[in-house]
């Protein structure tokens, strides 16, 4: 079953320092922080809210030496291998913009013989929500002979043992029983089935 996700990101870019170096060219180095935060809420049937709370915390490094002239493909490319599977796609590209943005800035005051340090800080909460139902019987009929068809299904209703709710209401009992793990209203009338 699919719970509700919602899943919030921030990006935090920030210059650290410039450094002198030997070598006769610009040396770009990312500084990646990664925070995912996860809250799980529980919705218990007697209505009660639970947070379950967590996080994880990574940090990764990634350089990109730069010879003549600075291209957005090498950032793309770098920092593309470093945030790739932490990011859905289109928050991989803002997170690469936003760090595009800052590196040509700081690009055209740079002198070679220089390393660039550029912090990324990329900050996810994902929050689930989970729904507990409670346990609802319906009475059983024997095998009989309805007319018509389960509205779950389509199928025809005779012939298989069925389930009938307080609305009447006469379904497959597989059909309604899944029914039910997702949903307290009838799929018909949307009566509202009471707790056990």
């Amino acid at each position: 079953m699919d719970f509700p996700h919602h899943c919030f990101t921030t990006f935090n870019v920030t210059k650290r320092s410039f450094r002198a170096t030997i070598f006769p060219h610009l040396e770009i180095k990312f500084n990646l922080f990664f925070r995912n935060e996860y809250y799980h809420y529980v919705i218990n049937q007697d209505s009660r809210l639970q947070c379950l709370p967590s996080s994880d915390n990574s940090t990764a490094a990634h350089v990109i030496i730069v010879r003549g002239q600075l291209r957005y493909e090498d950032v793309r490319e770098a920092l593309g291998n470093a945030i790739g599977g932490r990011l859905h796609e289109n928050e991989c590209r803002r997170a690469i913009m936003l760090a595009w943005e800052e590196v040509r800035k700081a690009f055209i005051t740079l002198p070679k013989h220089t390393v660039f340090d550029l912090d990324l800080k990329i900050w996810t909460t994902h929050v689930y929500l989970y729904v507990v139902y409670p346990r609802m019987s319906l009475p059983l009929l024997e095998k009989c002979d309805e007319e018509g068809c389960c509205c779950i299904c389509l199928e025809e209703l005779g012939g298989v043992a069925l389930r009938r709710m307080p609305c009447s209401h006469v379904f497959h009992g597989g059909c309604i029983k899944e029914w039910l793990r997702k949903s307290r209203y009838c799929p018909l009338c949307r009566y509202q089935m009471p707790a056990n």
